[in-house]
């Protein structure tokens, strides 16, 4: 029986993200393990069988000290629980692993839903780190039996252009983590029509927050009466995080509700009509997959990740990065033409019944688990 141990910075992120492949990973005879701060998530994470090792990552931490604690709690749980594989995600998590994981005996996955806030800011601490994550980066591409798993296409190539060179065979191009279809299923009367637009995810400006209020603006100035509904936790780690202020403030305009973290996702997607996901760049967004896979046509801007979820026309509605006039115009459409989202929305649910559940996500990522790269 091999052993994986997955490292990521929050449990909450690996129960959201993670969890369904790490499930069906036990049910293949792996023996899985995680690595991550531990909130209130670990029973959920030991009832699926799966070990768990608080790591007291801190994703904002610039201290020297604190990364360097980071580095040897990992080294110390890759040593005592001998994993055959190590799949880490996203960029801090991906460079720790390298740097102390040295035996090419040890498979190394790092699944780069795209390279973060380092390379998107023009913070002069960000631009002093980004040539050493680059070497960092090319190091890890370069290292024996070592796999990158890229999530769309403009991640790819984005590699390239910030100068990390992409070696042919250590590379794979897998479309996010995949939607539990079951869970997430057609509201049972769909012929009810509701006037409730929802967005789920984190709150964060980077996410479109500020264009999807713009359109709530625009929206209820003629239709008072339409719900425009923000079912999602504020990320305080991260620095696009929008204030609580700024929240409660928008609450008592009226324009948006805020519903807050949301355990049954299911129900807030079933009492909706339209989902309006205005993110300025996604890896594979997961939460367009789960708005899908519940009959929802999706609204969202035409830019990396979203594109590939969205098919224009067909299960929604790809609008001009930014272009708020043109997203409002489509939500309005949808809301006032029900038979239409309707059909949208079944047409969301057959593309990711046939392309996007865990399974076909899962499958696609064992096989990158067993295979060797020299």
């Amino acid at each position: 029986m091999k052993t994986v141990l997955f490292v990521v910075s929050e449990d909450w992120y690996f129960v959201s993200h993670r969890l369904p492949l790490a499930e069906y990973a036990v049910a293949q005879g792996y023996q899985v393990g995680v690595l991550c701060n531990v909130s209130d998530r670990r029973s959920v994470i030991e009832q699926a069988g799966i070990d768990v090792f608080d790591w007291q990552l801190l994703r904002k931490s610039k201290n020297p000290l604190n990364e360097l604690r980071s580095i040897a709690i990992l080294r110390r749980c890759v040593r005592s629980y001998e994993p055959d594989i190590i799949h880490a995600v996203a960029l801090k998590p991906i460079l720790y692993t390298h740097l102390t994981t040295t035996s090419s005996a040890v498979r190394l996955v790092s699944a780069l839903g795209g390279l973060g806030y380092t390379f998107s800011s023009d913070s002069r601490m960000a631009k002093a780190l980004r040539g050493v994550i680059r070497i960092a980066l090319q190091r890890v591409i370069r290292r024996k039996n070592s796999h990158i798993i890229m999530q769309n296409p403009d991640d790819m190539h984005m590699l390239t252009h910030v100068g990390i060179q992409r070696e042919d065979g250590h590379f794979s191009l897998i479309p996010g983590v995949g939607v539990d279809h079951e869970r997430f299923h057609p509201k049972a009367s769909p012929a009810q029509s509701s006037r409730t637009v929802i967005y789920t995810g984190r709150l964060l400006w980077d996410k479109g927050m500020d264009e999807f209020v713009q359109v709530a603006r625009a929206i209820k100035s003629s239709h008072p009466t339409v719900r425009f509904v923000l079912a999602g936790m504020r990320d305080e780690h991260n620095p696009e995080c929008v204030p609580s202020q700024v929240l409660e403030q928008w609450c008592r305009e009226g324009v948006v509700e805020w519903a807050g973290y949301q355990k049954d996702v299911v129900k807030s997607l079933h009492k909706a009509s339209v989902f309006l996901f205005p993110s300025y760049r996604e890896g594979f967004p997961k939460a367009v997959l789960e708005a899908s896979s519940c009959g929802l046509p999706v609204v969202t801007f035409d830019v990396p990740g979203c594109r590939e979820v969205v098919n224009h026309g067909t299960t929604g509605y790809l609008i001009p990065f930014k272009d708020v006039a043109k997203m409002q115009a489509a939500v309005r459409k949808l809301l006032d033409d029900h038979e239409h989202a309707l059909a949208l929305g079944q047409a969301g649910r057959e593309r990711v019944l046939q392309q996007y559940t865990v399974k076909h996500i899962a499958d696609q990522t064992l096989r990158v688990w067993e295979a060797r790269d020299e």
